[in-house]
């Protein structure tokens, strides 16, 4: 897991988490729970609860990367339902990460790949297209977030 904390231009702190959840292999999640059950403990409302990390208590929480399930699995849903919102909710087909290459066909079938943040970042934050990773077998996903000149 990796957590930077900064300030916006719209001056929103958000902290900015990135995670890979154990994958869910062969069918047991025991080892995933554990991990999702501490990441949630720390967020509510979006926002952080505590400081964690270098998250600070009230920072906007902003969660990316590969949570190894699916939209609407418990995982995902465990963390929505701590106050953050899915902004690639309608991709489809279109939001789809794996399998891209990496050892496996390059045909994307499944999102494993998630972007969750706190609603009132919607507007601060412009998610870019999907894109290819060299020797990865996902595609990443890539934000813009407009800084301010102090980053704390």
């Amino acid at each position: 897991m990796i957590c930077v904390n900064s300030k916006t231009q719209q001056n929103k702190n958000i902290c900015l988490v990135g995670v890979h959840a154990p994958p869910q292999v062969p069918i047991d999640a025991s080892g995933m729970k554990p991990y999702i059950r501490e990441l949630i403990s720390f967020i509510d409302k979006g926002k952080a609860v505590q400081d964690w990390k270098v998250c600070k208590t009230g920072d906007s929480i902003l969660l990316m990367g590969d949570l190894n399930a699916v939209p609407y699995s418990w995982a995902y849903e465990q963390i929505r339902h701590r106050g953050l919102i899915d902004p690639l909710v309608l991709s489809g087909l279109f939001g789809h990460t794996w399998p891209n290459g990496g050892g496996f066909v390059k045909f994307p079938l499944f999102r494993l790949d998630h972007i969750l943040m706190d609603p009132e970042l919607k507007n601060v934050v412009e998610i870019q297209k999907f894109v290819s990773i060299p020797h990865s077998d996902h595609l990443g996903l890539r934000v813009r977030i407009p800084f301010s000149s102090t980053i704390q």
